[in-house]
């Protein structure tokens, strides 16, 4: 579950900056070597490491006192985050144009974006428990209803 958390903080912090308003600047051909390149682009100014790793330590921060250090341990052992970068590299790469990506980079280079990603942590940890709570809810109600049958 916790590694479905961290591709859902991914898709979320990815929906979020789609509704930034930007100039595009100059076209560039849409082709999947610009995409590529632009993905790298985007990453040098998103450190998915560190984003993530914020993110862990915000949701612990959430959960009793002592559970947070063995919390942030077993996820900062077990999540591939290297594994998670090149995932989703591949997906922006896959499924945003080169102008949607100019726009995330454009958007990170302002001052205001990077205050709103460096917020982003708070976001994720108010929603990740919420999430896991439904996700956890919806689960246990279809098992009670298949065992009714």
């Amino acid at each position: 579950m916790y590694r479905m958390n961290s591709c859902f903080k991914v898709s979320v912090i990815c929906m979020t900056l789609l509704l930034s308003a930007c100039d595009f600047g100059a076209t560039v051909e849409d082709t999947p070597q610009n995409r590529a390149e632009l993905v790298e682009r985007y990453f040098e100014l998103v450190s998915l490491d560190q984003m993530l790793n914020e993110s862990v330590s915000e949701v612990a921060s959430g959960l009793p006192a002592e559970q947070r250090l063995d919390f942030i341990e077993f996820m900062t052992k077990e999540l591939r985050f290297d594994l998670l970068e090149i995932a989703a590299k591949q997906s922006f790469a896959k499924h945003m144009t080169v102008q949607e990506l100019s726009v995330f980079i454009e958007f990170m280079e302002k001052p205001e974006g990077k205050s709103a990603m460096e917020k982003m942590k708070f976001y994720m940890a108010d929603i990740t428990p919420v999430l896991q709570g439904e996700i956890i809810r919806a689960i246990e109600k279809h098992q009670s209803h298949g065992q009714n049958k």
